[in-house]
C-alpha cells in the first residue's frame, strides 16, 4: 500500500461448516481417499448415533440425533474436515 499498488483481502467465516458435514459423504469420501475396512468403521463409529441437547439454567430440551456434524475441538475432528 505505501508503494501504491492495490491489496485484496477475503475473509471467510468457515465456522459452521463443522455443524453441516454430512455424515455419509465424509464416509464415502474416506473410502475414496482409501481409507477402508476397520478404520472407516472406526470413523463411522465416531460419527453416527451421536446425540445432543440444549441446556440452559435447570432446563434441558430432549436428545436428538445429530446427522450432520464433525465434533469440534478434538485432533480427528480437525483431521476429518
Amino acid at each position: 500500500m505505501d508503494k501504491g499498488k492495490t491489496t485484496c483481502a477475503v475473509f471467510l467465516d468457515i465456522s459452521k461448516v463443522f455443524d453441516t458435514a454430512d455424515h455419509k459423504i465424509l464416509l464415502c469420501k474416506l473410502i475414496y481417499y482409501g481409507i477402508r475396512g476397520k478404520q472407516n468403521s472406526f470413523y463411522e463409529s465416531y460419527l453416527t448415533n451421536r446425540k445432543q441437547c440444549t441446556k440452559v439454567n435447570n432446563y434441558s430440551s430432549s436428545f436428538q440425533t445429530v446427522k450432520y456434524d464433525i465434533p469440534q475441538g478434538s485432533v480427528i475432528g480437525s483431521l476429518l474436515f
